[in-house]
């Protein structure tokens, strides 16, 4: 049975939860433990974005690239050391990659990487399904910053828990404002503990309330559903339709 492949979001989370795990030491085992990537020594994981300069550091993450499901139909990669490089004026290909140059500019042109706001399940948009190419010019790859839907907030959407909100700022002091969401069905719960009388159910849900009132507060994550993006710095001929920019 052909088993499901990571994607780029699920890996690049996992990273992200790795490094806030120890935010005031860089790793020295590489997101193996986490994400299934071999240890190799020396190799430091410092948190995101993934840049050029680390990625070219070390082969690690890019091959583990080639095993998410985003760069399935990708055959190469090439790592990008800064944002600005110099770039066929035609094709768009980094010259420093292109082993029949020996030395011509006169069809150059300096191009400083755009960043792209990359959604590969932005459903709105299925007439201009997101694809890498075969070929990619990589600089970095970055986690955007986490968005929520209103409608995937509402009473019924969320339905019976204990929802630690988004944090949202007054909009005069700007200070931040936490707000932590209590759902409950008290018939629900009757149904599931049918055995038990009224009292015993009311008194049951309000235990069980102020338990995870009192572990959403320590926790302190948001845990609603959020729509995230993936923020890829890289050549426009990476893609093989275009994408928004950021």
């Amino acid at each position: 049975m052909e088993t499901t492949k990571k994607t780029l979001l699920e890996y690049l989370l996992e990273l992200k939860e790795l490094n806030d795990k120890t935010p005031q030491e860089p790793l020295s085992k590489t997101p193996g433990e986490l994400t299934g990537v071999p240890k190799i020594t020396g190799f430091e994981f410092t948190g995101l974005p993934l840049l050029g300069p680390e990625l070219l550091a070390t082969d690690i993450i890019q091959k583990y690239l080639f095993s998410l499901e985003d760069f399935k139909n990708v055959k190469k990669i090439n790592i990008i050391k800064a944002p600005m490089i110099m770039v066929d004026k035609d094709t768009d290909m980094p010259l420093n990659i292109d082993p029949d140059n020996l030395g011509d500019t006169t069809n150059s042109k300096m191009y400083m990487l755009p960043t792209y706001n990359y959604r590969p399940d932005a459903k709105e948009r299925e007439e201009n399904k997101l694809e890498f190419a075969e070929e990619m010019d990589l600089y970095s790859i970055d986690l955007g910053v986490p968005i929520y839907d209103p409608k995937q907030l509402s009473t019924v959407s969320l339905g019976p828990g204990v929802w630690k909100m988004p944090t949202v700022y007054h909009p005069e002091q700007f200070v931040p404002l936490n707000e932590i969401k209590v759902i409950y069905s008290a018939e629900g719960l009757q149904d599931i503990l049918f055995d038990k009388t009224k009292e015993e159910v009311d008194q049951i849900l309000e235990e069980r309330i102020l338990k995870q009132v009192r572990e959403t507060l320590k926790n302190g994550k948001i845990n609603v559903p959020e729509i995230r993006g993936i923020l890829i710095r890289c050549t426009k001929r990476s893609f093989k339709q275009s994408v928004e920019q950021k």
